[in-house]
């Protein structure tokens, strides 16, 4: 997995158009667009994609708006809070991408090879977006949380690019994501920080992680007798006893630990609530 870190100048003006005001001057300035150029206003709603695509080549079929945006006030001081802030992410990435791949590879148990172009925009649009773009796999990224914790939006980035990555159906997008959590957000985080993160993560798929845990320690190949130190580690206790070990998990790789939750949703949706401390 390689990430190459960029900032696009209309990837910026776009965000700073279409995604919520960062501050009343900009509100004001898109009024003012909008009471002048609605049609240019609407004809640009999808260009963020199109941008994606042609990421290095791109050319507006209407320039009018982009270059109001450049020309204005905030545009200088957003771009340079940008750039800033893609310099950040790379530092983090680059300082520890040796530890993130070794781990990574001892998590998923098999190779990721794809290449992803991350095109930063300022933290402060609090968004992120993955696309296919014509020459690589593209994650639009730029969040608030970026900023204090560096190191878990670059564990976002893993999580997003290996969710697309893995393809599964969207009838399971729920038990992909809790796996996904805890294998990154959760997981590799506790190891890069040597601290538990195993709180950390969406709500909608808190329950369903709490239920995955015990086959999750399984899947990672920690003893029964270990357990219970995991348990208090991470705040999430389980009864042992209720959970028969699978010995087949030592052969598996994170894609069909994937496939083993899904044909187990059933039985896990039947799970006793696992309590949460």
């Amino acid at each position: 997995m390689k990430f190459n870190f960029f900032v696009n100048d209309y990837m910026l003006a776009w965000n700073l158009l279409f995604q919520p005001s960062i501050t009343e001057w900009v509100a004001n300035m898109k009024k003012r667009i909008w009471s002048t150029y609605q049609r240019q206003y609407k004809d640009m709603q999808e260009d963020h994609l199109e941008i994606i695509k042609e990421q290095k080549n791109y050319i507006p079929n209407d320039n009018t708006l982009y270059e109001y945006v450049f020309r204005s006030p905030i545009y200088e001081s957003l771009k340079k809070g940008t750039e800033d802030h893609r310099l950040l992410l790379m530092k983090v990435w680059d300082d520890t991408k040796k530890k993130i791949l070794e781990e990574l590879k001892s998590i998923l148990r098999f190779n990721s090879s794809y290449e992803y172009n991350v095109l930063i925009v300022h933290p402060l649009f609090d968004t992120t977006l993955y696309q296919e773009g014509k020459d690589a796999k593209t994650l639009v990224i730029g969040r608030r949380i970026d900023v204090s914790q560096p190191l878990k939006t670059v564990m976002e980035m893993i999580h997003y690019a290996l969710k697309n990555e893995l393809n599964y159906a969207k009838t399971y997008n729920d038990i992909v994501d809790a796996v996904l959590e805890l294998a990154i957000q959760n997981e590799m985080y506790t190891r890069l920080s040597d601290n538990s993160q195993y709180q950390v993560g969406a709500p909608v798929v808190k329950q369903i992680k709490q239920s995955l845990y015990p086959y999750w320690l399984m899947y990672l190949g920690t003893k029964k007798e270990d357990m219970l130190n995991c348990m208090m580690r991470d705040k999430i206790v389980f009864d042992i006893d209720l959970y028969e070990p699978v010995q087949d998990f030592s052969k598996y790789d994170l894609r069909k630990f994937i496939d083993f939750c899904i044909s187990k949703c059933k039985i896990i949706e039947q799970t006793e609530e696992i309590e949460v401390i």
